[in-house]
């Protein structure tokens, strides 16, 4: 036998050659599965065999390491418990006496430790067996465990290291119970490298060895056994808490998910955040596919939910039974079912359910509840990293750091050394940095310290602490690692944010409240709704951050709906009966200024808390008919936010018709005594009378066929109208007078649509009345209660006479309906689309004549577009997405078709829908319910349609209508606009009436973007018809 020589050099280069295959690309935190070339391999089996072992682990610990493991993974059958003699007969070392053994065992603790190894306990099954690994008589065991796990618990999460290792832990504790050696492995694997690498399997990559494609076999095998497959995996969504609600957060699936909440299953969309208004029931029922799952949610008695306050995600659901909990965070929320506090917060408060308290802690604090337990919340016991930064927005559960956060984490000092390498990836850019942990292994590095803050492209970013030894290695194994979503070059802290770098993947589209100037963004405290938005492009995904401006605001409290939105700053509202409950917080770091609320002052209500709640009953107009919600500075400046007026709109409206009487009743919210009907016919005619319905009598003329009365038990002013004395359609209006006063006021609702009922003959011919007439009797709006009413009686008689007239399909011969101008500044209301949507597919010199009040001019642009080159075919497979991307990247395109022209289109069409009574479509009435169900089925193309939009984030139904009016002009030019009517009539399950009415109200909101569409589409036509 030749002998076996090994010089100092060559045994210092294979140690190093070892340590970097265990440490660097495809490697595994089990050295023996360390991917070695055969040379080193067979020369790393001669070196254990040829030198003593006290040498070996002296001279190249990662070598013998390496060497006594392989001989226990390869030679143990676990036949008995001798797990030395496989050792013995790998490396030829003497292990006959115990203290051979006992050497070995601590030589071998001793080196695993310093080169990274996490060795814990003496016993042989503690020390070995967890370093081994899974053997492969263990794949099915785990596979099963896994699987499992996660079609009853979700999936692991990856990104982040404490969890994904509780998430393997607990599977293996609870499906394979009783194999403690498997156990044992998955315990060492404090890297979770375990599930890493099943989320691995389940996305469909390469396996990382042969040893790991039998693993993923395996775990193909335990998901067909379950009759599932690997995007099958779907587990019940994870609890989470958003703002001040709790939430839930399902995971992505390709089936349909549903909540049952009571009786009613509600369905959820995949890795999208939900939240729950109160009341939150304890458990609630979870279905995909066959799945149906009982899953805990509201804490229950003797139990509180810990949160960490920056992501929202739930660090456990802890009885008072235990009374420590780790936590990987710095800033922590805690609900529990009775009453608690701690230091910092103080004492719980209400949540949103009032059975509930709440309270916002600091990591280490003590929580002493009402009970007499008591919660501590401590850091990590094992190696963990987070983050510990300003937010400065969140999407979702998604969290925006600004670059003055810092990572803080702690690791086994024994274990690998003090000294560690962060590695960081945002995008394609990587950055190492160095750290040493304190003695106890806790650490900070700041975000500054990476060298990021050049990059102003917010992102996400992975946060990686190497395995020790992984020096200069890019593709080193990780052994922490934590993600967040960070903007480097927005060195923020606390202070209020009033303006922004301009990101380089910013996205005006789907941004909101944010004004461009000088390559800098502003935050536009004027902009309608809830707060500013952030459209960011990452990954050809845009996302959309609500950002936390901290600037002084005040937010409307709708109790009736349980709704929140941010005024805009200096917006005059309109308060009606359905918001008498109402309330306003105004939030403010100026401790020295004062309140003043509709007159009256409150003085530095902001010196203790930065929000005071403006309750109900200070909203009242006040005889100063001061109308201010406004700040008052020490130094006499006002700031106004809000301007209010109260509308004294009837509190219930109700209406019934026999076959002789039309019997409307209503209650209005102060006494009148009279009324007066005014009745507009549909000649033109306009008749009035007044009727007294208390003590004082009126001046006007009694009108006959009316009556009036009011209850002296519950208020009701009861307007009686004898059918047979209306032969022509008439509209009777409303009006009332307050008692003492003398002037009669139309009564109206919060919106200001008046209280007007339909009357009179539903059929009439065209020769007894005149197109015009009738179509500005259905074009006045009227109170939501009545709509269906006027629909049926008025509207009846338009639609008869519109169909007989149109009949030809002649659009002069109808063009009275199109000419119809505003009443009372509210949009004509009726129906175009419904009864004769041929009308909009004439061409635009059909509508050259139209008076600018009717806000239907625009159709006059709709002209010929002979310039453009290779216009798109509406008839082929997802046209208006083709010409999208296209639309991106073509500047030499006619004006009539321009990008601009688009953009110009969508940013009118939304103006309309928020300051303009055609936010109706977006409301909570019967008209948005319509609409709502019609802009439902969405094709995703909105994504690319949204990038034309300036200002359009945070709320897509804006565009998904401009979607339908596309599809509807694409349909005209098609000649199919009858059939397109049809078809969503039948998919919404909607009457005509109502899809109709809903259909032109979108068309009058983006009739730029129709024109737009049907020129694009009528030249395609033209185009593919001629070649």
């Amino acid at each position: 036998m030749a002998m076996v020589t090994f010089s100092p050099g060559e045994i210092q280069a294979l140690e190093k050659r070892f340590v970097k295959a265990w440490t660097g690309a495809n490697s595994t935190p089990f050295i023996v599965d360390a991917p070695l070339n055969a040379d080193d391999e067979k020369r790393a089996i001669e070196l254990v065999r040829y030198i003593p072992a006290v040498k070996v682990f002296e001279l190249c610990p990662t070598i013998a390491c390496w060497g006594m493991l392989k001989g226990l993974s390869e030679g143990y059958d676990g036949s008995d418990r001798l797990v030395y003699r496989p050792i013995s007969n790998f490396t030829g070392w003497p292990l006959h006496e115990n203290h051979q053994r006992d050497a070995l065992k601590s030589k071998f603790r001793k080196s695993g430790r310093s080169i990274g190894i996490p060795i814990f306990g003496t016993d042989p099954t503690d020390v070995f067996f967890g370093a081994v690994g899974p053997v492969k008589t263990m794949y099915a065991d785990i596979a099963n465990a896994f699987v499992r796990h996660a079609l009853y618990f979700g999936l692991p999460a990856i990104e982040d290291t404490t969890s994904s290792r509780h998430w393997q832990r607990r599977a293996v504790a609870w499906y394979a119970s009783g194999l403690t050696r498997l156990q044992k492995a998955v315990v060492f694997d404090v890297s979770s490298f375990l599930s890493r690498r099943f989320e691995a399997w389940r996305q469909g990559e390469t396996p990382l060895s042969a040893n790991e494609e039998e693993l993923f076999e395996a775990f193909t095998s335990a998901v067909r056994d379950l009759g599932r497959g690997r995007k099958d995996l779907v587990g019940p969504p994870k609890l989470c808490w958003s703002a001040d609600r709790l939430g839930l957060e399902p995971e992505k699936s390709q089936k349909h998910q549903t909540i049952t909440i009571g009786k009613f299953p509600t369905q959820i969309s995949g890795g999208e955040r939900m939240t729950f208004a109160a009341p939150w029931q304890e458990n609630l029922r979870w279905q995909c596919g066959a799945s149906v799952e009982c899953m805990e949610f509201a804490p229950k008695k003797g139990e509180v939910l810990v949160f960490d306050a920056d992501t929202g995600k739930l660090f456990k659901r802890m009885p008072f039974g235990e009374e420590v909990i780790n936590v990987a965070a710095e800033h922590l929320v805690a609900l529990a079912a009775e009453d608690f506090e701690c230091p910092s917060f103080g004492q719980a408060i209400p949540a949103k359910d009032h059975r509930y308290r709440v309270a916002w802690i600091e990591a280490g604090e003590v929580m002493t509840f009402a009970s007499g337990a008591v919660v501590k919340t401590e850091r990590p016991t094992e190696s963990a990293m987070w983050i510990d930064g300003h937010v400065i927005g969140k999407s979702g559960g998604r969290t925006l750091y600004s670059a003055t956060g810092r990572l803080v984490g702690c690791i086994d000092p024994e274990v690998g050394g003090k000294n560690r390498i962060l590695r960081a990836v945002h995008s394609d850019d990587v950055k190492f940095a160095t750290f040493t942990a304190a003695e106890d292994g806790s650490f900070e590095v700041s975000f500054k310290a990476l060298g990021f803050l050049s990059s102003n492209r917010p992102g996400k970013v992975r946060f990686e602490v190497l395995a020790p030894g992984a020096a200069g290695d890019m593709k080193a194994r990780s052994e922490i690692t934590v993600s967040a979503w960070l903007w480097p070059a927005f060195d923020y802290s606390c202070d209020e944010i009033t303006e922004l770098p301009l990101p380089s993947n910013f996205s005006m589209g789907q941004s909101r409240g944010l004004r461009l100037e000088g390559g800098r963004l502003f935050v536009d405290l004027r902009t309608d709704g809830a707060s500013p938005v952030l459209g960011l492009i990452f990954s050809d995904e845009v996302i959309e951050f609500d950002l936390f401006t901290r600037s002084e605001t005040l937010t409307h409290n709708k109790v009736n709906t349980g709704t929140r939105a941010i005024v805009s700053r200096g917006a005059l509202l309109s308060l009606g009966q359905e918001n008498r409950h109402d309330t306003f917080r105004l939030t403010s770091g100026d401790k020295n200024c004062d309140l003043l609320v509709l007159g009256e002052i409150i003085r530095r209500p902001f010196l203790g808390a930065q929000s005071y709640e403006v309750p109900a009953s200070h909203l009242q107009n006040k005889p100063s008919a001061d109308d201010r919600i406004a700040l008052k500075r020490d130094t006499g400046e006002i700031i106004v936010f809000a301007r209010l007026r109260r509308v004294d709109d009837p509190v219930e409206v109700h209406i019934e018709v026999g076959g002789a009487q039309t019997l409307l009743r209503f209650k209005t919210q102060s006494v009148i005594d009279a009324v007066r009907v005014v009745l507009l016919d549909a000649k033109g005619h306009i008749t009035e009378g007044e009727i007294p319905i208390g003590r004082i009598p009126v001046d006007g003329n009694l009108l006959s066929h009316v009556s009036a009365s009011m209850s002296e038990v519950d208020g009701f002013v009861s307007i009686d109208f004898d059918n047979r004395g209306f032969i022509l359609p008439t509209r009777a209006e409303i009006y009332g007078r307050e008692e003492g006063a003398r002037l009669f006021r139309l009564v109206t609702d919060a919106s200001g649509a008046p209280l007007a009922v339909g009357l009179g003959d539903e059929g009439p011919c065209a020769s007894s009345v005149r197109l015009a007439d009738l179509a500005r009797l259905a074009a006045k709006a009227t109170h939501a209660a009545l709509e269906e009413q006027m629909s049926s009686s008025v509207g009846m008689a338009y639609a008869s006479v519109l169909t007989e007239l149109g009949a030809r399909r002649m659009v002069g011969a109808i063009k009275p309906v199109l000419n119809v101008e505003k009443s009372d500044d509210l949009t004509p209301r009726h129906d175009l689309v419904g009864l004769a949507p041929w009308i909009f597919q004439a061409p635009g010199s059909a509508f050259g004549d139209l008076s600018p009040e009717s806000g239907l001019t625009a159709l006059a642009g709709m002209v010929d577009v002979p310039d453009l080159a290779d216009p798109p075919d509406p008839r082929i497979s997802q046209p208006l997405t083709s010409w999208l991307e296209r639309l991106q990247i073509d500047v030499a395109l006619p004006e009539q078709v321009s990008a601009q022209k688009l953009s110009n289109a969508l940013n009118s069409a939304r103006f309309r829908m928020r300051v303009t009574d055609l936010r109706v479509l977006l409301g909570s009435n019967s008209t948005a319910t319509v609409a709502g169900a019609i802009i439902e089925p969405w094709r995703g193309e909105g994504t690319l349609l949204r990038s034309f939009e300036k200002d359009g984030g945070g709320d897509d139904r804006v565009t998904k209508i401009a979607y339908v009016v596309e599809s509807f002009a694409r349909s005209c030019a098609l000649g199919e606009a009858d059939e397109f009517v049809r078809a969503v009539t039948y998919r919404t399950g909607f009457d005509c009436t109502d899809v109709g009415r809903a259909l032109t109200l979108m068309m009058r909101a983006d009739v730029e973007v129709f024109v737009y569409f049907k020129n694009l589409w009528t030249a395609g036509l033209k185009q593919g018809t001629t070649k």
